[in-house]
């Protein structure tokens, strides 16, 4: 487990992948379905929502607390949320500046989603070509797939035996 403590042992039932997934997420701090995408925990900082969810009714000198108070509880978060954390304090600084952030959540909103989307379209893509080199016997010449996504969203396999194939992310 995280921190370096001993091993643990599941005591659950094995067959039921809810269960197994839910273990594995509490102890590893991640936030996986069972079918290996995120929930939608993933990416979220409850103590950074609390301030966000007061951001939109807020004066600008109120902002400017809220700005503080959650570059002080960025600054205390473990390492392995410092990444949310910086999208949290990007998108405030951001809005702040603008003032009136509506035009501008928006278009953040389809960004974060347009980079989930490419994310969760490149690993499915990695899942397919690992599936298809090992139904291959291992690829066919014994490399390894490699896998591109391109700005508009398309997803490109090309495999150790030199095939290639290319899909459109949905």
């Amino acid at each position: 487990p995280a921190g370096g403590g001993g091993n643990e042992t599941f005591d659950g039932d094995a067959r039921d992948v809810s269960a197994l997934v839910a273990w594995v997420n509490a102890r590893a701090g991640t936030h996986r379905r069972g079918d290996g995408s995120v929930n939608d925990g993933a990416g979220r900082v409850a103590a950074l929502d609390a301030i966000a969810a007061q951001w939109p009714a807020a004066s600008l000198q109120q902002k400017e607390q809220l700005l503080g108070q959650a570059s002080l509880v960025a600054r205390n978060l473990p390492a392995s949320q410092h990444d949310a954390a910086k999208e949290y304090l990007q998108l405030m600084r951001a809005s702040w500046a603008i003032g009136t952030p509506v035009a501008f959540l928006a278009a953040e909103k389809a960004r974060c989603r347009a980079k989930l989307a490419e994310a969760e379209a490149a690993r499915w893509a990695r899942d397919d070509a690992a599936t298809a080199a090992d139904a291959d016997g291992g690829g066919g010449g014994g490399g390894v797939a490699e896998v591109a996504v391109s700005s508009d969203g398309a997803v490109s396999v090309s495999g150790g035996g030199g095939d290639s194939a290319e899909a459109a992310a949905a």
